[in-house]
Protein backbone atom coordinates (compact mmCIF):
# COMPACT_ATOMS: atom_id res chain seq x y z
CA UNK A 1 0.00 0.00 0.00
CA UNK A 2 1.68 3.08 0.81
CA UNK A 3 4.48 3.08 1.88
CA UNK A 4 6.18 6.87 0.91
CA UNK A 5 4.54 10.30 1.32
CA UNK A 6 5.15 13.85 1.68
CA UNK A 7 4.38 16.58 3.92
CA UNK A 8 5.26 19.89 5.72
CA UNK A 9 5.02 20.35 9.68
CA UNK A 10 4.69 24.33 8.62
CA UNK A 11 2.09 24.01 6.61
CA UNK A 12 0.19 21.52 9.18
CA UNK A 13 0.24 23.92 12.01
CA UNK A 14 -1.06 26.60 9.51
CA UNK A 15 -4.31 24.62 9.67
CA UNK A 16 -3.99 23.82 12.86
CA UNK A 17 -3.98 27.98 13.12
CA UNK A 18 -6.73 28.01 10.38
CA UNK A 19 -9.01 25.53 12.61
CA UNK A 20 -8.52 27.94 15.68
CA UNK A 21 -5.69 26.58 17.88
CA UNK A 22 -4.05 28.95 20.09
CA UNK A 23 -0.62 30.58 19.78
CA UNK A 24 0.39 28.28 22.98
CA UNK A 25 -0.60 24.95 21.38
CA UNK A 26 1.11 25.82 17.68
CA UNK A 27 4.70 26.61 19.57
CA UNK A 28 4.13 23.70 22.05
CA UNK A 29 3.84 21.75 19.26
CA UNK A 30 6.83 23.43 17.22
CA UNK A 31 9.22 22.78 20.10
CA UNK A 32 8.13 19.24 20.81
CA UNK A 33 8.62 18.60 17.57
CA UNK A 34 12.12 20.05 17.07
CA UNK A 35 13.49 18.25 20.11
CA UNK A 36 11.83 14.99 18.74
CA UNK A 37 13.63 15.07 15.40
CA UNK A 38 17.04 16.08 17.39
CA UNK A 39 16.82 12.84 19.24
CA UNK A 40 16.07 10.70 16.67
CA UNK A 41 18.51 12.06 14.31
CA UNK A 42 21.41 13.25 17.02
CA UNK A 43 22.19 16.70 17.17
CA UNK A 44 25.33 16.51 15.45
CA UNK A 45 23.75 14.75 12.18
CA UNK A 46 21.21 17.50 12.68
CA UNK A 47 23.44 20.46 12.49
CA UNK A 48 25.70 18.63 9.83
CA UNK A 49 22.49 18.41 7.36
CA UNK A 50 21.11 21.90 7.64
CA UNK A 51 25.03 23.41 7.21
CA UNK A 52 25.66 21.10 3.98
CA UNK A 53 22.12 21.92 2.61
CA UNK A 54 20.60 18.71 2.17
CA UNK A 55 18.05 16.75 2.85
CA UNK A 56 16.17 19.85 5.02
CA UNK A 57 13.81 22.79 4.49
CA UNK A 58 15.35 25.68 6.82
CA UNK A 59 13.47 28.91 7.70
CA UNK A 60 15.61 31.75 6.51
CA UNK A 61 14.05 34.18 9.16
CA UNK A 62 16.04 31.56 12.01
CA UNK A 63 18.42 29.78 9.91
CA UNK A 64 16.43 26.97 12.29
CA UNK A 65 16.10 23.43 10.71
CA UNK A 66 12.57 23.51 9.83
CA UNK A 67 11.35 19.68 11.68
CA UNK A 68 8.85 17.09 10.56
CA UNK A 69 9.21 18.64 6.65
CA UNK A 70 9.28 15.96 3.89
CA UNK A 71 9.24 16.12 0.20
CA UNK A 72 9.60 12.54 0.16
CA UNK A 73 9.83 10.06 3.26
CA UNK A 74 9.28 6.13 3.76
CA UNK A 75 6.71 4.99 6.19
CA UNK A 76 8.87 2.51 7.92
CA UNK A 77 11.71 5.05 8.86
CA UNK A 78 8.50 5.88 11.38
CA UNK A 79 8.41 9.83 10.40
CA UNK A 80 6.67 11.91 13.22
CA UNK A 81 3.59 13.91 11.96
CA UNK A 82 1.22 16.75 13.32
CA UNK A 83 -2.19 14.83 13.75
CA UNK A 84 -5.16 16.27 14.42
CA UNK A 85 -7.87 14.45 16.76
CA UNK A 86 -10.51 17.01 16.86
CA UNK A 87 -12.12 19.90 14.69
CA UNK A 88 -14.22 21.10 17.42
CA UNK A 89 -11.34 22.33 19.97
CA UNK A 90 -9.41 21.89 18.27
CA UNK A 91 -6.91 18.91 19.24
CA UNK A 92 -3.32 18.47 17.82
CA UNK A 93 -0.72 15.69 18.80
CA UNK A 94 2.63 14.31 17.69
CA UNK A 95 2.84 11.13 16.49
CA UNK A 96 4.63 8.76 14.56
CA UNK A 97 3.96 6.98 11.18
CA UNK A 98 3.63 3.18 11.49
CA UNK A 99 0.52 1.92 14.32
CA UNK A 100 2.15 0.21 17.09
CA UNK A 101 -0.45 -2.73 18.57
CA UNK A 102 -1.68 -2.80 21.79
CA UNK A 103 -0.35 -6.10 22.58
CA UNK A 104 3.85 -4.41 22.07
CA UNK A 105 5.68 -4.33 25.50
CA UNK A 106 9.01 -3.19 24.76
CA UNK A 107 10.72 -0.81 22.19
CA UNK A 108 12.75 -3.17 20.25
CA UNK A 109 9.29 -5.04 19.67
CA UNK A 110 7.74 -2.01 18.37
CA UNK A 111 10.47 -1.78 15.52
CA UNK A 112 11.08 -5.19 15.19
CA UNK A 113 11.44 -6.09 11.24
CA UNK A 114 10.24 -9.77 11.40
CA UNK A 115 7.42 -8.22 13.85
CA UNK A 116 5.61 -5.90 10.53
CA UNK A 117 1.88 -6.17 12.60
CA UNK A 118 3.84 -3.95 15.06
CA UNK A 119 4.05 -1.28 13.26
CA UNK A 120 1.44 -0.90 10.19
CA UNK A 121 1.58 2.11 8.28
CA UNK A 122 -2.11 1.39 6.82
CA UNK A 123 -5.18 0.34 8.18
CA UNK A 124 -7.63 -1.68 6.02
CA UNK A 125 -11.20 -0.01 6.43
CA UNK A 126 -13.20 -2.67 5.72
CA UNK A 127 -12.24 -4.84 8.78
CA UNK A 128 -10.60 -1.87 10.67
CA UNK A 129 -13.16 -3.16 13.33
CA UNK A 130 -13.03 -6.35 14.07
CA UNK A 131 -9.06 -6.54 13.25
CA UNK A 132 -6.76 -7.46 16.13
CA UNK A 133 -4.61 -4.34 15.84
CA UNK A 134 -7.01 -1.19 15.31
CA UNK A 135 -11.46 -1.55 16.56
CA UNK A 136 -10.92 0.24 19.77
CA UNK A 137 -8.61 2.64 17.82
CA UNK A 138 -11.48 3.46 15.07
CA UNK A 139 -13.91 3.72 17.10
CA UNK A 140 -12.52 5.95 19.91
CA UNK A 141 -8.81 7.40 18.34
CA UNK A 142 -9.33 8.36 14.73
CA UNK A 143 -7.44 11.54 13.58
CA UNK A 144 -6.60 13.77 10.12
CA UNK A 145 -3.29 13.60 9.00
CA UNK A 146 -2.45 16.77 6.18
CA UNK A 147 -0.09 15.17 3.36
CA UNK A 148 0.79 17.23 0.33
CA UNK A 149 1.18 14.03 -1.55
CA UNK A 150 1.88 10.17 -1.87
CA UNK A 151 3.54 8.19 -3.64
CA UNK A 152 2.40 4.68 -5.03
CA UNK A 153 4.25 2.15 -7.41
CA UNK A 154 3.09 0.83 -11.06
CA UNK A 155 4.51 -2.57 -12.15
CA UNK A 156 4.65 -3.36 -16.04
CA UNK A 157 6.33 -6.33 -17.63
CA UNK A 158 9.20 -5.19 -19.71
CA UNK A 159 8.70 -6.36 -23.46
CA UNK A 160 10.47 -9.87 -24.11
CA UNK A 161 11.54 -9.95 -20.68
CA UNK A 162 10.24 -11.73 -17.71
CA UNK A 163 11.50 -8.68 -15.47
CA UNK A 164 8.58 -6.46 -13.36
CA UNK A 165 9.64 -2.89 -13.61
CA UNK A 166 8.48 -0.29 -10.51
CA UNK A 167 7.41 3.29 -11.49
CA UNK A 168 6.49 5.25 -9.06
CA UNK A 169 3.88 8.28 -9.14
CA UNK A 170 3.32 10.88 -7.31
CA UNK A 171 -0.93 11.44 -6.02
CA UNK A 172 -1.79 14.92 -5.41
CA UNK A 173 -4.59 17.24 -5.24
CA UNK A 174 -5.64 18.61 -8.91
CA UNK A 175 -6.40 21.82 -7.35
CA UNK A 176 -2.86 22.03 -5.51
CA UNK A 177 -5.39 21.79 -1.85
CA UNK A 178 -3.79 19.51 0.95
CA UNK A 179 -5.00 15.87 1.10
CA UNK A 180 -6.70 15.41 3.78
CA UNK A 181 -6.25 11.29 4.74
CA UNK A 182 -7.93 9.56 6.94
CA UNK A 183 -6.07 7.53 10.10
CA UNK A 184 -6.34 5.92 13.62
CA UNK A 185 -3.82 6.23 15.98
CA UNK A 186 -2.74 4.38 19.80
CA UNK A 187 -1.21 4.97 22.47
CA UNK A 188 1.44 2.65 24.36
CA UNK A 189 3.84 2.79 27.39
CA UNK A 190 6.83 0.77 25.99
CA UNK A 191 9.83 -0.54 28.23
CA UNK A 192 13.25 0.45 27.06
CA UNK A 193 15.56 -2.68 28.39
CA UNK A 194 18.77 -1.05 27.30
CA UNK A 195 17.62 1.50 30.38
CA UNK A 196 14.65 0.48 32.36
CA UNK A 197 12.65 3.46 31.29
CA UNK A 198 9.32 3.58 30.02
CA UNK A 199 8.80 5.29 26.97
CA UNK A 200 5.53 7.20 25.81
CA UNK A 201 4.53 6.43 22.18
CA UNK A 202 1.80 8.21 20.03
CA UNK A 203 1.67 6.24 16.53
CA UNK A 204 -0.88 6.10 13.62
CA UNK A 205 -1.51 4.08 10.58
CA UNK A 206 -3.63 5.77 6.96
CA UNK A 207 -6.98 4.08 6.89
CA UNK A 208 -7.26 2.65 2.99
CA UNK A 209 -10.51 1.50 1.10
CA UNK A 210 -10.94 0.19 -2.60
CA UNK A 211 -9.14 2.48 -5.66
CA UNK A 212 -10.49 4.27 -7.85
CA UNK A 213 -10.30 3.50 -11.58
CA UNK A 214 -7.44 5.45 -11.85
CA UNK A 215 -5.34 4.33 -8.78
CA UNK A 216 -6.76 0.61 -9.55
CA UNK A 217 -4.39 1.23 -13.00
CA UNK A 218 -1.56 2.48 -10.86
CA UNK A 219 -1.23 0.45 -7.92
CA UNK A 220 -1.34 -2.87 -9.27
CA UNK A 221 0.86 -4.84 -7.25
CA UNK A 222 -0.78 -8.21 -7.69
CA UNK A 223 0.62 -9.34 -4.03
CA UNK A 224 -1.40 -6.33 -2.98
CA UNK A 225 -4.54 -7.12 -5.04
CA UNK A 226 -4.92 -10.63 -4.00
CA UNK A 227 -5.30 -10.03 -0.51
CA UNK A 228 -7.22 -7.03 -0.06
CA UNK A 229 -8.16 -5.85 -3.91
CA UNK A 230 -6.80 -2.74 -5.00
CA UNK A 231 -6.73 -0.01 -2.79
CA UNK A 232 -5.91 3.63 -2.33
CA UNK A 233 -6.03 6.20 0.83
CA UNK A 234 -9.28 7.14 2.14
CA UNK A 235 -8.95 11.05 1.48
CA UNK A 236 -11.45 13.42 3.17
CA UNK A 237 -13.17 16.59 2.02
CA UNK A 238 -13.15 19.18 4.56
CA UNK A 239 -17.22 19.44 4.79
CA UNK A 240 -16.41 15.12 5.95
CA UNK A 241 -13.24 15.69 9.02
CA UNK A 242 -15.64 16.78 11.80
CA UNK A 243 -17.94 13.36 11.01
CA UNK A 244 -14.76 11.33 10.80
CA UNK A 245 -13.49 13.02 14.11
CA UNK A 246 -16.83 12.24 15.58
CA UNK A 247 -16.87 11.42 19.57
CA UNK A 248 -17.15 7.97 20.87
CA UNK A 249 -20.26 7.36 22.74
CA UNK A 250 -18.49 5.09 25.36
CA UNK A 251 -18.73 1.64 26.24
CA UNK A 252 -22.00 1.84 28.11
CA UNK A 253 -23.52 3.59 25.43
CA UNK A 254 -26.48 1.38 23.47
CA UNK A 255 -25.10 -1.03 20.87
CA UNK A 256 -27.69 0.10 18.29
CA UNK A 257 -25.71 3.82 18.88
CA UNK A 258 -22.15 2.14 18.84
CA UNK A 259 -23.23 0.27 15.64
CA UNK A 260 -24.33 3.70 14.13
CA UNK A 261 -21.02 5.33 14.83
CA UNK A 262 -19.21 2.38 12.91
CA UNK A 263 -21.26 3.17 9.88
CA UNK A 264 -21.81 6.39 9.58
CA UNK A 265 -17.38 6.12 9.54
CA UNK A 266 -17.56 3.38 7.26
CA UNK A 267 -19.44 5.71 5.08
CA UNK A 268 -16.51 7.71 4.60
CA UNK A 269 -14.23 5.11 3.54
CA UNK A 270 -14.73 5.89 -0.51
CA UNK A 271 -12.97 6.04 -3.22
CA UNK A 272 -11.68 9.65 -4.24
CA UNK A 273 -13.01 10.67 -7.08
CA UNK A 274 -10.41 10.22 -9.84
CA UNK A 275 -10.75 13.48 -11.41
CA UNK A 276 -10.41 15.57 -8.30
CA UNK A 277 -6.94 14.28 -8.30
CA UNK A 278 -3.46 14.40 -10.30
CA UNK A 279 -0.90 12.14 -11.20
CA UNK A 280 2.42 11.72 -12.59
CA UNK A 281 5.49 9.77 -12.95
CA UNK A 282 8.73 10.75 -10.95
CA UNK A 283 12.64 9.63 -10.40
CA UNK A 284 13.00 6.42 -8.27
CA UNK A 285 12.20 6.19 -4.42
CA UNK A 286 15.09 4.13 -3.56
CA UNK A 287 18.20 2.94 -4.71
CA UNK A 288 21.42 4.07 -6.12
CA UNK A 289 19.35 6.67 -8.21
CA UNK A 290 17.66 8.08 -5.51
CA UNK A 291 18.40 11.90 -5.09
CA UNK A 292 16.72 12.05 -1.44
CA UNK A 293 14.31 14.14 0.47
CA UNK A 294 14.92 17.41 -1.86
CA UNK A 295 12.28 19.09 -3.67
CA UNK A 296 13.71 17.92 -7.14
CA UNK A 297 11.80 14.46 -5.86
CA UNK A 298 8.84 16.31 -6.99
CA UNK A 299 9.93 16.63 -10.60
CA UNK A 300 8.17 15.06 -13.04
CA UNK A 301 10.11 12.16 -14.61
CA UNK A 302 8.93 10.46 -18.19
CA UNK A 303 10.51 6.80 -18.38
CA UNK A 304 10.97 5.75 -22.04
CA UNK A 305 10.13 1.99 -21.68
CA UNK A 306 6.72 2.63 -19.55
CA UNK A 307 3.78 2.11 -21.39
CA UNK A 308 1.89 5.31 -20.28
CA UNK A 309 -1.32 3.84 -22.27
CA UNK A 310 -1.98 1.40 -19.92
CA UNK A 311 -2.66 3.94 -17.09
CA UNK A 312 -3.84 7.37 -18.95
CA UNK A 313 -5.97 5.26 -21.46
Amino acid sequence: MCYDAEYHARRQLKDAMYQGASDEVIQGLWKRLIEIERIKRGIDAYQKEYEEGVDVEADVSTGEREPGSYWHIKGFSHPTAIICTDIKKPSYEIAEWGFIGHWVETEHDAYDWAKRSNNNLNAVSETMFKSRAFPQAARERRCVIRLEAYYEHHQQQLPGRKTVKKYPFRITHAEGKPLYMAGVYNNNVLLDESTGETIRKKSFAIVTCLANSMLTKIHNNPDSIDRNGARMLVILDVSQLEQWLQPYPGDEADPAEIKALEQSILELCKPYDEELLSYQTVGVLSGKSYIGNVPAIRDQVMYEKMDYDQVFN
